[in-house]
Formats: C-alpha cells, structure tokens, sequence
C-alpha cells in the first residue's frame, strides 16, 4: 500500500515537470517570434536598432529594460521616432542616438538621481540636470556646465562659441570668476570644451603688428600661415605645437598681429608679409569680383548707397576720376572683345549717370549681371577696402520653413415644431361651402402643398389626419388632409483644417494659394436697342486659403513674421440664385510677430456664437397658454464658429539642414502615395505615375 502512494507521487512530480517544461519552451518559443526592436549581442554586450515610426513611449520602454534604468516622461512626450542601427553598436551609442532623436523632436533627457527623465525642451532648462565643473567630462542628455577660463575673457569667448549653443540655450557669463555657464546636450557642451580648450592658452611671448598696403589682410593672412606653419618637411614640428605662429587679422583697419613663442619664427611671419605685400601688376587696375551668393546689381546699388556721399564727391580727385574713366573705357573694350561684359551693361558713353557706377575716392564700381559680378577700376589698395566689404556682404543667406495650421470649426443645431390645420369639405364650381385654417411656410413645406402631393414632405417627423379625397375646382381631386404636425431637430458638425507649408530666404516675401478661380460678374450689357444680344462682364478672382509670409532673421536667432493670411469660400445663397451672382466669404489676419526658432505661435482666432429664434402663429390664438402651441410654428437656430492659425518657423541655415528637411518631406509623400494603393477586388488597376527617387549624401540621417 505504501508502495503504491509512491509511485503514485513520483507520478504526480513527473507529470508536473512535464507540465512546466512545455510551459516554458512556448514561453521560449512565442517569446522567440515576437518582433524585438532591439537585440542584444551577449558575446560583445552590444546592440542593433531597428525603430520604423515607433511610438516613443514604446520606445523608452525597449531602453529602459536594455539599460534596467526607470525612465520618467512627460505627459506632454508623443510622437514617433525613428532609430536604425543594423551594425552592432554600444548600449552608450545607442543611448546617444535616443537623446539626439529626442532633442530632433523637440524634447530633452535629463539624468537624475535613480532615474532618467524626459520632457519638451523648452522646459528642460529650468526643471534642472546635472551640473559638471570644467575638469569633468559630462554625459548623457541636457546638462549644465561651468567653464573657468585662465587666459582669455569670459564675454569674449562668449562671442566666440555662440554660434555652436542652439539660440533657445542660455549662456551666462561670471564676470567675478571669468566663467562661463553653458546649458546644452552633453555631445554639445564636449564639442565647445574642445573649442575653449584650444581658445584658452597661454599669452604668446612675441608679437608684431603689420598693416598690409597692396592686399587685403584675411588673404596675407591665410598666405603667410602657409608658408610659415605648414611645414610638411619638418616632423619635429608637427609635434612641437609651440613652435607655430598665430595670426589676427583686423579687418577694419587692413591689419594683423603676428604672434609666437620664438621670436626668430615671429621675425620670420614678419619677413613674409612684407614680401607678399607688393604692388600688383596690373596696369589698368581692372578688377573682377565675381559673387558667390548676393545679386550684382542690388549689392552695386548697397555700395554705391555707402559711398557715393555728397562728401565723398566733392572730396574726389577730378583727374584720378578722367583717368580711370580712361582706363575703365579702355580695358572695356578688351572684356567686351572676350565677351566677359554683356552689351546691355557695356554703355560707357553714359558714365556719369550709370545707375549702378559708383565714384569713391577715384575708384568706379560697376554691376555686371549676366556673369554676376561687380567691376572695380581702382588702385590696389582702394581696390583692397573694397573687395573686403564686398566679402562681408556676399554670404549665403539663412532660409526659413514656415509650416502653418489654420483650423475652423464650426457646428450648428437646429430645432422646428409647428401644428398646421385646414377644414374643407365636398366643393363645387356652384355650391357654397365654408373652409379655414391655418398655413405656415416656415421651415419649407406647408399643408396646402402637401394636400396636392402628400410625398412632398419635408425632412423631420410629419404626422397628419387624412379624411378621405376632396374635390378641389381646378385642381382635382387631392388629399383631405385635416392636420399637420411637423417636428424637426438638425445637427451639423465641421472641421476644416489646412496645412500649407512655405519655404523662402531670409527677408524675402513668399505666397501660397490653394482654391479655385472663380468669375464674378461686373456689368451687363446690349450691344443693341433691343437688347436682342447681351452679354457680361466677368472678372477672376482667387477663392480658397492663401498665405503670404516675409520673415526676417535677428541677430538673437528670433524671427519676426510680417504675415496676412485669408481663407475664403463660395457660399450657395438667395442672392446668387436670385442675380446671378457669387456670395463668398472672407476670414483674413493681417499681422506681425516675434517667434522663437521651431516654436509655435498663434495669431489669433475668431470665435463667433450666433442664435435665432423665428415663430409664426395666428394673433391673439398663438398667445394662449399651452393651447397656443396648436396655432404657431416655432423655429430656432444656433450657430458656433473657432477659427483659428498656428504657425511654427524653422531656420535653415546651411546645406545639410535643407537636405534633411528635403527627404523628411519626400519620405512623407512617398507614404501618401502607398496609401492611395487600390486594394479593391472588382475595379482594375490603372497604371499610375511614380515618385522617381532622389538621391541623399550618406551623411544625412533618413
């Protein structure tokens, strides 16, 4: 007996070990098919992503168990992210990706205690975040860090590193302990660490200071550091960074100062410049300055604004001005015989009142804009002013995307209740016979009409009493409809959103209209007496959304808007019907505003509440207590409109940031095209033109 409740156990644990085993190789195995967006490589601790439009608290979620560190969110935290990594890389690198893809979507990861918190951006700067001292590497998301210079001055390297700090992150500067107070990702603040690093040496020993004559300075400059520092042959001194000669040039006065450690390699520098710095060869002292980025004629217009003062006339040389009048006509002709000056610009007979030649201390400044240039005759060194002020303003101009949102939504609501009633009996054209009642167009149909064609009833519920057929002289036989109830209750909802998007260079005006061109009469008339042959006059005009938008760039990275915005439709009305005409109506804002780089701003809204109340009754009976119902029609209306625009600016300033806005908005299209797919199993599908591919550097993250 004791035997057989053992086996009967050892059974039982047998059974049960069965039971947990299958339990845990499904587990194993659902757990294998699931779709893991990150996997881990346990031979090298490290990782591949593979995040396609995910949503990021999913992917916070996929971190936070790689990385077994609790992450805390924002409620204000939404959107989708995209991370790919195929090739295996560190969990740190993986971790780097997350917070700049983050800080692209407009939010920041701070490090805590315990714990990683994320958050919008714009209030990251003020809920807190670690703080590193200069001697100490920082890492992980938006951090604060305090940078005690040696050397140089605190608000001069403010200057300089302020390009690199977003203009939305602060910088203070400490003047009592010369030190700087920078808030930015932690990738950031090590790239301006290394800047300030190599800004913030020790005073060079020996310096001189040489004013060029013949040249302008940023081009001695940049000659003499070659020849001086970029000695390939020497290994000792690619090691030896002492050894090098440091040079500053200063613009406004065509000067620079040369400074070393050695003072033989500053004599040297020195040597250089005074050799470079010769009278140029030139004869006719023609010179061509072809432009990179601005327009000839308008920069020719800005230089002749700056100099061409009553002052600088009177004070110029009469016959510095004969002569190089001469040399100009003279060398003219040559650039005309190489077809370098296109002939619409190459009238010198007309010298004095060229409206793009400018006379300035003897030197004349035309614009050439078939080739996009400007042509100086002037001696070397005014040649030299003018070419360095011709640099200052030929730079590329920053862009700016403007995306806008214009939302109306409006609803209406609507109630009609009524009681209609008529007494007719037997009629004919002889006898005489009495008949009365009570009749009310309001809200469409009435009794009488439905007495002829009972189908005619309007929408709502309509209860009646039909007393047979009557005979109606003229008319016929209809209906003897005796009593009508009508009771109608209407809702109607409307959103209308638009989304148009503008791109356009700084200070220039751009427009964007979406709608339809719609006729709008504007006369009649007869080309006879009779009037046998008349016709109209009609006159186009834009009907839809149209945005027009001029920004303007400060220097703090703010962007003044000067914005006019107006959304217009067709209306279908009594008017038109009854002339003939087109009723439209019109929602335009017309304003100018400051808005930070990629924040969002409202321009204003429209709330309009519209109520009415109509009633038609029969005097004296429509006003008794509640019996009076039975001789009125009552209808109300009540109508609610929002409008509203939202605009978010985003500055484009160099190359890299148009490419990747570019395939941002190409990738989006593409999509909408995949959706428009048809999937159905009766109708035929037509071949439909592609979107070709473009092609994208590698460098750009898609």
């Amino acid at each position: 007996m004791v035997s057989r409740s053992a086996t009967e156990t050892y059974l039982l644990y047998f059974f049960q070990f069965i039971l947990y085993l299958i339990l845990f190789i499904t587990t194993y195995a659902f757990g294998q098919i699931q779709k893991s967006n990150i996997q881990i490589k346990p031979e090298t601790d490290e990782v591949v992503l593979s995040f396609k439009e995910v949503e990021i608290t999913e992917v916070i979620s996929a971190f936070s168990k790689t990385m077994r560190k609790p992450f805390l969110l924002d409620p204000r935290v939404k959107g989708r992210l995209n991370l790919e990594a195929p090739e295996p890389i560190s969990i740190d690198k993986a971790y780097q990706m997350l917070i700049s893809a983050l800080s692209l979507s407009g939010f920041s990861v701070l490090e805590e205690e315990g714990f990683i918190k994320i958050l919008p951006s714009a209030d990251a700067k003020t809920k807190g975040g670690k703080v590193f001292l200069s001697n100490e590497n920082p890492t992980g998301g938006l951090i604060t860090k305090v940078f005690t210079l040696e050397h140089e001055s605190a608000a001069q390297m403010m200057s300089a590193i302020r390009a690199l700090v977003p203009a939305t992150n602060p910088i203070t500067v400490n003047a009592s302990s010369n030190s700087l107070v920078v808030t930015d990702t932690a990738v950031n603040i090590n790239r301006i660490a290394k800047l300030i690093g190599s800004l913030d040496g020790p005073r060079l020993g020996f310096s001189e200071n040489y004013k060029a004559k013949n040249i302008p300075i940023s081009e001695l400059a940049n000659l003499v550091n070659r020849v001086t520092n970029d000695d390939t042959g020497s290994k000792k001194l690619k090691k030896s960074e002492h050894l090098n000669v440091f040079f500053v040039p200063v613009l406004r006065t065509n000067s620079m100062l040369i400074r070393g450690y050695e003072k033989t390699r500053v004599q040297f520098a020195l040597k250089m410049a005074k050799m470079f710095d010769v009278p140029s060869t030139n004869p006719s002292n023609v010179h061509v300055v072809y432009l990179k980025n601005a327009e000839a004629v308008p920069l020719a217009n800005t230089l002749k604004n700056l100099f061409e003062s009553k002052k600088n006339i009177e004070k110029t040389n009469i016959l510095s001005r004969s002569t190089n009048k001469k040399n100009f006509t003279s060398t003219s002709k040559n650039l005309k015989h190489s077809k370098l000056l296109s002939e619409s610009e190459n009238s010198f007979n007309d010298f004095d009142n060229s409206i793009t030649s400018v006379i300035f201390n003897g030197a004349v400044i035309q614009a050439e804009p078939n080739i996009n240039a400007i042509l100086v005759v002037a001696s070397e060194p005014i040649f030299n002013q003018i070419k360095e002020v011709i640099n200052m303003l030929d730079i590329r101009r920053a862009q700016v995307y403007i995306e806008s949102l214009i939302v109306e939504i409006s609803a209406e609501k609507a109630a009609e209740f009524g009681v209609q009633f008529q007494f007719l009996d037997g009629l004919s054209e002889s006898s005489k016979q009495f008949f009365g009642g009570t009749n009310f167009s309001t809200g469409g149909g009435n009794l009488l009409s439905l007495l002829v064609n009972p189908s005619t009833a309007n929408s709502g519920l309509n209860v009646g009493v039909i007393n047979g057929t009557i005979n109606v002289p003229g008319v016929g036989e209809v209906a003897n409809l005796g009593v009508l109830v009508r009771a109608l209750e209407s809702e109607g909802n409307a959103n209308i959103i638009a989304t148009p998007t503008l791109l356009t260079l700084d200070n220039e005006e751009a427009k964007i209209t979406i709608g339809q061109n719609v006729p709008f009469v504007t006369g009649q008339f007869t080309s006879s007496a009779t009037g046998n042959n008349p016709f109209q006059t009609v006159e186009r005009k834009d009907v839809g959304t149209s945005l027009t938008i001029k920004p303007l760039i400060t220097q703090g990275g703010t962007v003044k808007l000067k914005i006019f915005q107006e959304v217009s439709r067709v209306l279908d009305s009594e008017l038109s019907t009854t002339f003939g005409t087109v009723s439209t109506t019109k929602r335009s804002i017309e304003s100018t505003v400051l808005v930070e780089d990629e924040q969002f701003v409202v321009l204003g809204g429209l709330i309009q509440d519209q109520d009415s109340i109509g009633e038609s009754k029969v005097p004296i009976l429509g006003d008794i207590p509640i019996m009076g119902n039975l001789f009125k029609y009552e209808n109300k209306v009540r109508r609610k409109t929002n409008l509203f625009v939202f605009l978010r600016p985003v500055v484009i300033r160099s190359e890299e940031d148009a490419k990747i806005l570019t395939m941002d908005r190409y990738k989006y299209l593409k999509g909408f095209e995949n959706e428009a797919e048809n999937n159905s199993l009766f109708l035929p599908n037509f071949e439909r033109p592609a979107i070709p591919p473009i092609k994208s550097d590698d460098n750009i993250t898609n």
